[in-house]
């Protein structure tokens, strides 16, 4: 029977022996604790501390990001402005090109074959 569970078992004059005996289990029950925390904590850490290299790494990585994507939208708003002209230019040409076509009525579609400037000499020949 131990120190301790003669302690609980119940009444009886307790010796200093038997006190000092008590007092060294807890001690070293509380030491055994306490060194299991202290690993715990010191785990804790070094977890918290590789997380907050984490985190900053990402914060970092997000605002590399960032100024690479302000970088693109000015690229792409410049890009559109450029299509928006093209556009532009490209409707006006169309539109140029169709003031110079003549048409024809009453000739029947492909009477023409591969030769048009043929064709349309010869008609024009032909009609006046």
């Amino acid at each position: 029977m131990t120190t301790s569970d003669r302690i609980l078992m119940g009444p009886g004059p307790l010796t200093l022996q038997d006190i000092m005996e008590a007092i060294q289990g807890v001690r070293t029950s509380l030491e055994t604790r306490h060194d299991s925390v202290t690993t715990e904590v010191s785990l804790l850490r070094a977890d918290m501390w590789n997380m907050a290299t984490q985190v900053k790494e990402l914060e970092e990585s997000t605002a590399s990001l960032q100024g690479v994507m302000k970088t693109l939208k000015i690229q792409v708003d410049e890009m559109q402005v450029l299509t928006n002209n093209l556009q532009a230019r490209l409707e006006d040409y169309e539109g140029r090109l169709r003031k110079n076509n003549i048409l024809i009525i009453g000739v029947p579609e492909c009477a023409e074959g591969h030769a048009v400037d043929l064709f349309v000499e010869n008609l024009i020949f032909k009609e006046l």
